[in-house]
């Protein structure tokens, strides 16, 4: 597999966007092969970079990078798949110098809006299929992905073939906050001095 840092710019222009593009090998080697389908990760809630991780936390989970190998290097090579993930704006590289709040800043449109610029990145790449580009959304991602998809019409380009929803909500959101307040109560009452 072969893994390229890439960058494209922020919807309002204001920044480059960072990520990693995961394809296999025989594909990067050729040109001659067959244009392949690919799948642009986008993450959940909180500052999460392309790796799935969330530095600030010095929580590692590496989930996108493991979902990256799986598609573009594990798989049989006849049905290998790029990746496309990415850090998310004020998050890793795709920052603005000097500006430490930029993810803080970032309202629910602008990440709607970069994860559009990240499918029109993909769709733009030589090897790539632009038929064939898939959103796989987790958490937060799963619950905008029918407005990015709604969005990526708007600017004009190819439908997106299909989406992945990762762990999106199987109920309403005040329910799901509800249950996240719950149990984060309960996981703070439990504690016993100061941690960390």
């Amino acid at each position: 597999m072969i893994v390229k840092e890439v960058s494209f710019p922020s919807a309002d222009g204001t920044l480059q966007m960072y990520g990693d593009l995961s394809l296999p090998e025989q594909q990067e080697q050729s040109l001659t092969d067959e244009l392949l389908p690919a799948i642009v990760i986008v993450n959940g809630s909180g500052p999460i970079d392309r790796n799935g991780d969330i530095p600030q936390m010095k929580l590692k989970l590496n989930t996108s990078n493991q979902f990256a190998k799986h598609m573009a290097e594990e798989r049989p090579k006849d049905r290998a798949i790029a990746v496309l993930s990415y850090d998310k704006r004020g998050v890793g590289k795709s920052k603005k110098k000097g500006d430490k709040n930029l993810f803080y800043r970032t309202g629910m449109l602008d990440i709607v809006l970069d994860a559009v610029e990240a499918v029109r990145y993909v769709f733009a790449h030589p090897r790539i299929d632009k038929s064939k580009i898939v959103l796989m959304g987790h958490s937060e991602g799963a619950i905008i992905m029918p407005i990015i998809c709604r969005e990526v019409k708007k600017a004009g380009l190819t439908d997106i073939f299909g989406c992945i929803f990762y762990a999106g909500f199987g109920e309403t959101l005040e329910k799901a906050l509800e249950l996240q307040r719950e149990t984060i109560l309960a996981d703070v009452q439990m504690e016993k001095g100061v941690k960390g």
